[in-house]
């Protein structure tokens, strides 16, 4: 996306009229473009600014005073002539310049022209104020259809939880993408000040030893979301197939002076349960552990972004949220669905 294009769709962007593919690309832009990321700020601040300032009034006497004026408008204007009040002698005369002459002549000549090219039903068409039947067209109303919205065929539909203090975060899942499995991240709040935040993919090998500054992976998106303005973010989990491992997403915020994260684990085969319904791990991370728990199961996984300590687990089960129940069992861990084949997992019960 063009910076022109992406400076017009901020009105919209705000507005929540935007359509998801248009949006997302929008948000893509402005994670890598930081002139357009700084005018978009200037241009919300501006909205916020705006919308904080009280309606003026005007003065009690504004109407009475504008009809006042408007009146004696009215009645100071002078009054149009009519064309039998003319003085026809003096109009025409026999000094009428030449150039005056020519030029009725050329017009005369121009008129003459128009009206021999001009169908006569098109003639008294225009008389009568009517029009030609346009021609039949896809749009309505001269209106180009809105496209279809991004992730419609999706198998999970998005429903926000909230993950940590002042935000919530909703996931949708479109599975017949050319590139395979596409996951939607939104994120809103119902904080009334924006809060930012920056989504990074974590790499496999830091999910064993805890996440850290030093290896949290790659930043894909950057942004915040206030009240009634949330975000999307788009992350590719690639084709499904055996020994794909789930992409791990990591979304960092502020809130009330306070830093927060969670780690969203997404599987590329989503719904889908590994043949052998089976799964045993020793010593390992938990984050290895849900990355596994994801892949075998084909489930969304979200947990607290801080945890670091190791696990074992011994799972067999035939659908995820079974294979859930058993890990999180051993793993004394609350947990609850968010939707179908998306759980939240929190510490205790």
């Amino acid at each position: 996306m063009k910076c022109g294009k992406a400076q017009e769709l901020f009105s919209s962007y705000l507005e929540n009229s935007i359509q998801p593919p248009m949006g997302v690309a929008l948000e893509q832009h402005l994670s890598e473009c930081p002139q357009c990321r700084a005018a978009y700020d200037r241009f919300h601040a501006t909205t916020l600014l705006l919308d904080e300032m009280p309606e003026a009034e005007p003065p009690p006497d504004f109407h009475a005073n504008l009809m006042a004026r408007l009146e004696r408008a009215r009645r100071t204007a002078p009054k149009p002539v009519r064309w039998w009040h003319l003085d026809w002698p003096s109009v025409f005369t026999v000094r009428v310049p030449a150039r005056a002459i020519a030029m009725a002549a050329v017009l005369i000549l121009v008129f003459t022209a128009l009206f021999r090219m001009t169908p006569l039903s098109g003639i008294a068409a225009n008389v009568l104020g009517l029009q030609k039947a346009p021609h039949s067209s896809p749009y309505i109303n001269g209106v180009v259809p809105a496209p279809k919205p991004y992730g419609a065929g999706s198998t999970a539909k998005s429903k926000s939880t909230g993950v940590g203090p002042g935000l919530l975060v909703g996931v949708r899942v479109d599975s017949n993408e050319p590139q395979g499995t596409v996951y939607i991240v939104q994120l809103s709040t119902d904080s009334t000040k924006p809060i930012g935040f920056n989504t990074y993919l974590v790499p496999e090998n830091a999910l064993n030893r805890g996440i850290n500054e030093s290896n949290i992976g790659n930043l894909v998106y950057t942004g915040y979301v206030t009240q009634g303005q949330g975000a999307a973010v788009k992350i590719e989990a690639g084709q499904p197939g055996i020994n794909q491992r789930a992409k791990a997403a990591l979304i960092v915020w502020r809130y009330a002076n306070q830093n927060y994260s969670e780690i969203m684990f997404l599987p590329s085969g989503f719904g889908t349960v590994n043949a052998n319904h089976s799964l045993s791990l020793s010593n390992v991370g938990i984050y290895d552990a849900f990355a596994e728990l994801s892949s075998n199961y084909g489930i969304v996984i979200m947990a607290p972004g801080s945890w670091s300590q190791s696990t074992s687990i011994s799972v067999n089960a035939r659908t995820g949220e079974t294979a859930m129940a058993n890990a999180m069992q051993q793993l004394r861990l609350f947990w609850r669905p968010v939707a179908s084949s998306v759980y939240i997992v929190g510490a205790g019960e």
